[in-house]
Parts: structure tokens; sequence; C-alpha cells
């Protein structure tokens, strides 16, 4: 039977590389959720919120590679003005899930704004939720 899961990931951060804005990340601090979706053990969505804020799409209909203790998903975007990269490592040791999250972004400078970069780890635990409790969350 085809499967969906839902899940609710909060994120701490565990290690800082660089940050042009460095109040926002700061090591050991929760810096928002992840919200997954993960169809038939292949294919992920997954958004993410600062707190208070509105989500938005980090991933979308990306294939995972499983492994033996669950799966990975990387995604990686370049242009002249924006370059991401997005690794997760989800694995399941019981019950619930823990991720470990690594990311990079960086922005060119425009007439407004200087150039952003943000370039760090994360990690935390997923909960489970059902298709209701995602969609209001994605959705807020």
């Amino acid at each position: 039977m085809a499967e969906t899961l839902y899940m609710n990931c909060e994120e701490t951060i565990q290690e800082v590389r660089e940050a042009t804005y460095d109040d926002v990340f700061v090591k050991g601090e929760i810096i928002g959720n992840n919200y997954v979706r993960l169809k038939n053990n292949k294919i992920i969505d997954i958004y993410f919120a600062y707190p208070g804020g509105e989500a938005f799409e980090l991933l979308r209909n990306k294939k995972v590679k499983k492994n033996s203790l669950g799966f990975t998903v990387e995604e990686k975007y370049k242009d002249k003005n924006f370059k991401t990269h997005e690794s997760f490592k989800f694995l399941k040791p019981l019950e619930d899930y823990v991720y470990k999250r690594t990311t990079y972004f960086w922005s060119k400078g425009t007439d407004t704004d200087g150039e952003n970069v943000s370039d760090y780890d994360g990690s935390g635990r997923c909960e489970f939720i059902n298709k209701k409790e995602f969609l209001k969350l994605i959705n807020k």
C-alpha cells in the first residue's frame, strides 16, 4: 500500500561556518522547523519556517536515496545571483526520525543590500503529524 508520511522537524543549529546575519544563526539555538512530506519512501517535499514566519519550499518532488538506517536527499542550484546547497540525512534509530541538515546559501549584493551568505549545520528530531496538520503548517 502506498503511504505518505508527514513530519514536523524542529531544527537546532550545531555549527555555523559563515553567516552575514550572525545574530540569526547562533550555535545551540532553534533556527526553525522543517515540514516534511515523504511519499512511498521515495519522493520528498521539505518546507522550512523560521520561528513565527511563513513556511517556504526548500525541496520539491526530490527523489531520496535509501540506506539501511534511513534516507538522504540533496539539492544544488547555482546561477550568477544565487548559489544554494541543501543536504538532509534522515535516520530512524527507533520510532522517530532524527536528521542532520547541511545548508549553504549565497546571494549576490544588490543596490539596496549587500551580499548574503549563510552556511551552517543543523539537526533535530521529527514528530509524525497528519496531513491536515502538515497543510496547516505550510500554509500559515
